[in-house]
Order: structure tokens, then C-alpha cells, then sequence
């Protein structure tokens, strides 16, 4: 079987409360960093898919399309407006078997309503890519580059409304670096950590854009912050916080001592404390899970997310339902339980006896990396993520990869969980914040008979939730393993990519033609109103609407 990895049963518990508009937040890796680069872009060939025809027609004017979008740049050629950006590895060249290249990515925009490649837009060549992201005014594109097979990554600015590129003075450095950690700050500011080695110290940088340059948030151009795991900007913009550890090896392998999170000012680039968490497990251990002594690699990854003010920072606990709350100025932590009325496990009931993973040979704990969202005014608390699933006799891999955790939502105040929705591994927010649209698969190794390296994907649609009364408003494709998701500006129109007609779920890397398939979804009716078709395996959305997010694997 496949070592461990994640990727994204359907169970759904929903429960009277209320939901304010999300605060972005994303979860990061257990290893220290990401990629990032600088270049020109270059001239490449059009794109190259297969449209088919609309679904259903055009929808009519709803509530969803009447709400003032937030502010988002426009395209200055005029036509229909832009919905997405789609980044394809296969339209220059990458990593699709059978294709000629070095591993080269095509990013351009989509058409909002129809998902069509909207002309005129000389698609940018983002090379290799490890992470995108879009500045919530929708004017700015932060790239992670890696620059071929050096050990080295930079960062990449885009004027999205300009469509050019633009020149980013690199941060000094004696040797090689890499850059990761992205977050957007509220004044506009771009921050992130650049750091020289899984081992290595890293420090804090903020770029203005159009400024410059990045500047270091420290006096000396290594900080001691360790390895870290994620990077969160206050919704005010003026505090950046890490959660970093120590160990002795990269990637989280053997950690010492408490992880902590660090604290720094956006203005001053001063350090205002850091907080030991005490109870928090990150990083890779061994762990017997079942009675025959056989040793799993155990990782865990918590979440972490700020308060709009930055006086807050809560750490949620991977492996179970905690959350370590640390008080910034005064330098404490504390640890509440996620408490479970009677009402919530009585109606939980259902799922855990029929769940896909709730045979007996399957017992969780081999993986679990979660990711969390705060609701605008700081009284609930969003978590969502992955899990590997462990089955007894199948010592140091897992059997169910990408189990999604479902979507919990937390009131703050009592620490009672109000709603959770099943089949859930990443959700987006509608920029009003009125809707939220789930998403969920996940690989299952078992009963494939002597094949250990294949796996059936096993998918649970796409789910949409009324963010108010925390009600499913639709179900979209149940079965359907939909591996990326986005919404447009507006808020009208929901981006879903899954698998295409040339894929099986039994044999999902194995795929020459038809590999992808966008499905556009207007969220008012849940009708599917377009989709197109790529040969390409490698594709991705790119989200031009300010509305929060939450990926485990972001």
C-alpha cells in the first residue's frame, strides 16, 4: 500500500446556531516552509481543452447575485467577467505522463458564468508552483516559486489587473533559501518566512507591494523561530503570528519540547513574546495502535488562527477535540475541551455505525492535520481536516487516506459544538459570507486483493450550507471525489474540479485523455450551469474571491 499521504463519509449532523462571516485562515506543513521564485513570464502556446455544453440555462437574477460583491479587480478588455484563474500543468508541458517538458504551469482566467478561457489573456508561466495566493482586494498574486532542480525557492508577484508581472528585489541571502508562509495582512502588506534548511532557524518578512522590496521583521537576517508550521496574519494586519517548534531532524521528526507560538509586530518587525503550548503533539512520532505491537509513523498538524485584533491565537489540537487558547499579551495559554451536548452525540450516533471507516480492522490516529476559520465577530470557531486511517496488519501504512474530518462549528463562548457536517475535508465561503460549500474524498486501499499500489477514490459531492441558519441548502454530485474548489467574486458561482470521463476511481493516476473535469454550480439554485473537460492530471483553481478559506493541506 501507499505510504501515508492526505488528500480528502458521509455523515451530517446539523444543529440550531448561527454563523457570521468567516475569518481567512490556513493550515501549513508539518516541515519547515514552502517554495517560492522570480522571472519573467514567457510566451506560451493557447491552452488547450474541451468544452462541452451548458447544463442547464443561464440562471436568473437571485439574492445571491444581488449582494454587493467585495472589491475584486476587473478585466480591462471588457467581455464577461472573470469567475477564477485555472493553473494547468498540461498545456506546457509537466508532470502528465506522456507529455514532453519540464514541470511548467499555464495560469489565466475563466469566464465567472461559463468557465470558458476568456480571450486576450497570454497565459503566465508559473513553472513549479508550490502555493498561490490572491490578496483579498483581488489586485495581487503571490507565487511560492521553485527554480528547477536547484534547492532554492523565490517569490513571484503578479499585477492581476495589469496582467504583467512584477519585479521583486529578493531578500539578501549567503546561500540558498526558501520561501513560504504566505498571508495576506488588511492594509494590503504580504508576509511570510524565508528560512535555509529543514533545520535551520527562519525569520519573518512583510512586502508592500509596489515598494521596494520584502523587509525582514528582524535585526539579525536569521531569527531563532526554529521550524514552524503555520503563519497567521490578525484581521486588523497589524500582528503576525508562527507556530513553530524544535526538533533534532527535518519535518517535524523527533520534536522537542513544547511547540510555540510566536508573536511579532507588522510595523516594527519587533518580536512581542512567545507562548509554549503545553499538550499541543505536532510533528512525526512512532505509536503502536494495535495490540500486535505493529509501529505506525503517527503525524500531527493542529490549526491555527488569529483574532480580528490579534489579542487571541487558537490552537487546535490534531488529535483531539481541544483548543489551546493563548492570550498575547499576557504571555498565557489556556486549554478548553470541545464539549458535545447530548443532542449532537445522539444524532452522531447514525454515521459512526455505517460509515465507510468504521470497521472493526480500521482504527484512526495515523495521520490527522486540521485546519481552522473564525467567524467576523470572534464568537465561532470553524475547524475542518484530514485523517489516514490505520487497519491491523498493515504496519507503517495507512488504509484510508484523506478521510475528511467534516466541518465542526464552535461557539466560542461555551465551547459547545453547534453544527458539524460530514463528508468534509476544505470548505470556501461566499465573500458575503452567506454561503458555504464543502467538499470531501478520500483513497481506500482495502479489499483491491494482492494490487497493494491501487486504491478506489471515494468521493461525497460537494456540499452547500446556508451560513445563517447552518442548513443544507444542497447536496451537488454525491458521489462525486471533487478535488479543488472555489467561488467567484460575486458569490454566485461555485468552481469545482474532479476527476473526468477518462479517469476511474479505481486506477485515478492512470489517465492519458478527458483527466479533469470543471463543473460550474450556481449556488442559488445548486444547478450545474457549465463544464469543460482538460487532458491534463495536474490542475488547480486559484481563488479571486475574498471570501475564507480552509484547506488542511494549505
Amino acid at each position: 500500500m501507499r505510504p501515508l499521504a492526505s488528500v480528502g463519509v458521509l455523515m451530517r449532523v446539523a444543529i440550531s446556531g448561527g454563523v457570521g462571516l468567516l475569518v481567512a485562515a490556513v493550515v501549513g506543513v508539518g516541515c519547515s516552509g514552502g517554495d517560492a521564485g522570480n522571472g519573467a513570464p514567457t510566451e506560451t502556446p493557447a491552452p488547450v481543452e474541451r468544452d462541452t455544453d451548458v447544463a442547464t440555462p443561464p440562471p436568473t437574477a437571485t439574492a445571491a447575485s444581488e449582494v454587493t460583491p467585495v472589491p475584486a479587480w476587473e478585466l480591462p478588455r471588457g467581455g464577461e467577467s472573470a469567475g477564477v484563474l485555472l493553473l494547468d500543468y498540461g498545456t506546457l508541458g509537466g508532470w502528465d505522463s506522456g507529455r514532453p517538458g519540464a514541470a511548467r504551469g499555464a495560469l489565466y482566467p475563466l469566464a465567472a458564468e461559463s468557465g470558458a478561457t476568456l480571450p486576450g489573456y497570454e497565459p503566465f508561466d508559473l513553472g513549479q508552483a508550490s502555493s498561490e495566493l490572491v490578496s483579498p482586494d483581488g489586485r495581487w498574486l503571490a507565487v511560492a516559486y521553485h527554480r528547477g532542480q536547484s534547492s532554492s525557492s523565490e517569490l513571484r508577484l503578479f499585477d492581476l489587473e495589469g496582467w504583467r508581472e512584477v519585479p521583486v528585489e529578493q531578500l539578501e541571502s549567503a546561500g540558498r533559501q526558501h520561501i513560504g508562509g504566505f498571508a495576506w495582512a488588511a492594509n494590503g502588506w504580504l508576509t511570510g518566512l524565508r528560512y535555509h534548511g529543514s533545520v535551520t532557524p527562519g525569520f519573518p518578512w512583510v512586502l508592500e507591494p509596489g515598494g521596494a522590496g520584502p523587509r525582514a521583521l528582524t535585526e539579525s537576517e536569521v531569527g531563532d523561530l526554529e521550524q514552524w508550521s503555520a503563519v497567521r496574519v490578525s484581521g486588523d494586519g497589524a500582528r503576525l503570528h508562527v507556530l513553530g517548534y524544535r526538533s533534532a531532524e527535518c519535518c517535524g521528526i523527533d520534536v522537542q519540547g513544547d511547540p510555540f507560538v510566536a508573536t511579532f509586530d507588522l510595523e516594527s518587525g519587533a518580536e512581542l513574546g512567545r507562548v509554549a503550548l503545553p499538550g499541543v503533539l505536532i510533528g512525526q512520532r512512532f505509536e503502536t495502535l494495535f495490540e500486535n505491537d505493529d509501529e505506525y509513523n503517527v503525524l500531527r498538524n493542529p490549526a491555527v488562527v488569529a483574532a480580528s485584533d490579534g489579542s487571541l491565537v487558537y490552537v487546535v489540537h490534531a488529535d483531539e477535540d481541544r483548543v489551546s487558547v493563548v492570550d498575547v499579551a499576557s504571555g498565557t495559554v489556556r486549554v478548553e475541551a470541545i464539549e458535545r451536548p447530548r443532542s449532537v452525540l445522539s444524532r452522531l450516533g447514525g454515521w459512526l455505525t455505517s460509515g465507510l471507516v468504521s470497521r472493526a480492522e480500521a482504527k484512526g490516529g495515523v495521520y490527522r492535520r486540521k485546519a481552522a476559520t473564525l467567524s467576523a465577530d470572534g464568537s465561532q470557531l470553524y475547524v475542518t481536516g484530514v485523517a489516514e486511517i490505520a487497519c491491523e496488519g498493515t504496519p507503517y501504512f495507512s488504509c484510508v487516506d484523506g478521510h475528511p474530518l467534516g466541518l465542526q462549528v464552535v461557539d466560542l463562548g461555551s465551547m459547545e459544538l453547534v453544527a458539524e457536517f460530514g463528508g468534509i475535508s476544505r470548505f470556501v465561503a461566499t465573500p458575503d459570507g452567506s454561503r458555504l460549500v464543502g467538499i470531501g474524498s478520500e483513497f481506500d486501499h482495502r479489499d483491491l486483493g494482492d494490487d497493494e499500489h491501487e486504491a478506489k477514490r471515494v468521493g461525497f459531492g460537494a456540499t452547500v450550507i446556508d451560513a445563517t441558519s447552518l442548513e443544507v441548502v444542497s447536496h451537488i454530485e454525491p458521489e462525486t471525489s471533487f478535488t479543488d474548489i472555489a467561488v467567484s467574486p460575486d458569490g454566485r458561482f461555485a468552481y469545482l474540479l474532479s476527476g473526468g470521463p477518462g479517469r476511474s476511481p479505481d486506477a485515478w493516476y492512470q489517465c492519458e485523455i478527458e483527466c479533469t473535469q470543471l463543473t460550474v454550480v450556481d449556488l442559488e439554485s445548486g444547478d450545474v450551469v457549465a463544464t469543460r473537460v482538460f487532458d491534463s492530471t495536474t490542475v488547480r483553481l486559484v481563488s479571486l474571491s475574498a471570501g475564507p478559506s480552509a484547506a488542511p493541506w494549505q
